[in-house]
């Protein structure tokens, strides 16, 4: 973010490319201590880019039916087929979208690969009854639950595997389990909180 004040304005406003994306903040009057004039100075907030959230995200998979049929069950998110023969996974106000691999849309990454992911979902249910459930559907546990730092604070989070083995994480925020997480081990440090 650029916050364009005073004498500097004319020449940073004529830099801009698209005069539309100034916004005024505020206009402060001052009178001139040389002249007996009344000068204006504007000031300016201009805003090239503010990433605010995740839309969606595109997994490379080798098997799109089974990848729909766990992120469906297993994660109990949303199936949506939409244009082209696709298909997603809606959760939240975001969602994935399914690349079948050797069969990907167009644009895609340089180099789409199935297995490659690494992902951590907020769940609102306490995290020992989202292990229950994840249990229940035949799918292993490989870690957790563990302390781990989000992106909004202190997370207790389990790990496992989906058919490509992506690994997904399943988190939610600490005050909110009853489980007694495992701090990462350290020579210092073998203790729970």
């Amino acid at each position: 973010m650029t916050i364009v004040k005073g004498q500097r304005f004319q020449k940073v406003i004529a830099s801009i490319p698209n005069i539309d994306e100034v916004q005024p903040i505020s206009s402060k009057f001052k009178k001139s201590k040389n002249q007996n004039l009344l000068h204006t100075k504007p000031e300016y907030e201009t805003i090239y880019m503010q990433i605010s959230n995740i839309d969606h995200i595109v997994l490379t998979v080798k098997n799109i039916e089974k990848s729909v049929q766990f992120y469906g069950t297993v994660l109990d998110m949303t199936i949506e087929y939409f244009a082209e023969g696709r298909v997603s996974a809606k959760f939240g106000n975001q969602k994935i979208n399914f690349h079948e691999l050797g069969e990907e849309f167009e644009p895609k990454a340089q180099q789409p690969t199935s297995g490659s992911a690494d992902l951590c979902f907020l769940t609102e249910a306490k995290i020992e009854n989202a292990i229950e459930f994840v249990k229940t559907k035949g799918v292993e546990i490989i870690e957790g639950p563990v302390e781990r730092t989000g992106a909004t604070g202190k997370l207790v989070s389990f790990y496992f595997r989906d058919p490509d083995n992506n690994l997904i994480e399943i988190s939610n925020l600490k005050n909110r389990s009853s489980f007694e997480a495992k701090t990462p081990a350290s020579p210092n440090n073998d203790a729970t909180i």
